[in-house]
């Protein structure tokens, strides 16, 4: 009897134990932060101090097509595609203090992005050009 109740007891302890590793492990995993490899979709954009917000634009207003806009890319996480004007540029992404830095293969400016929630934000490292993305 004595060793069923003690069998009973140490499953119950392996159990707790499991679930309170698998609580902190998935609590620290997750920041709330879509992953850079979202699908990204161009809100705003900011060059040289001046704001424009996609979904304020009227039809006539809108001089280039959505397929112009620039756009962002990340499908591993490491190789990177920028897209404007429909023309694209290869580059990596690395992590450094809770920033991405992406390098491009062909120049040598470089975009620095954060992540907050649903929204990434990709500064030139000049700080004259600001984008804006949403993912769901």
């Amino acid at each position: 009897m004595k060793t069923m109740k003690k069998s009973k007891v140490f499953i119950v302890v392996c159990c707790l134990l499991l679930t309170a590793v698998l609580i902190c492990g998935c609590g620290a995993a997750t920041t709330g932060d879509a992953p850079i490899t979202s699908k990204w979709k161009l809100k705003e954009y900011t060059v040289n101090g001046k704001t424009t917000v996609i979904a304020d634009q009227s039809l006539a207003l809108r001089i280039i097509s959505a397929k112009d806009y620039p756009s962002f890319q990340c499908k591993d996480g490491v190789n990177c595609t920028f897209t404007n004007l429909r023309k694209a540029r290869k580059g990596t992404v690395t992590q450094e203090d809770g920033k991405y830095i992406i390098t491009y293969d062909n120049t040598s400016v470089k975009m620095i992005g954060e992540i907050h929630g649903n929204t990434l934000t990709l500064v030139n490292d000049k700080g004259t050009l600001e984008l804006i993305f949403e993912t769901n």
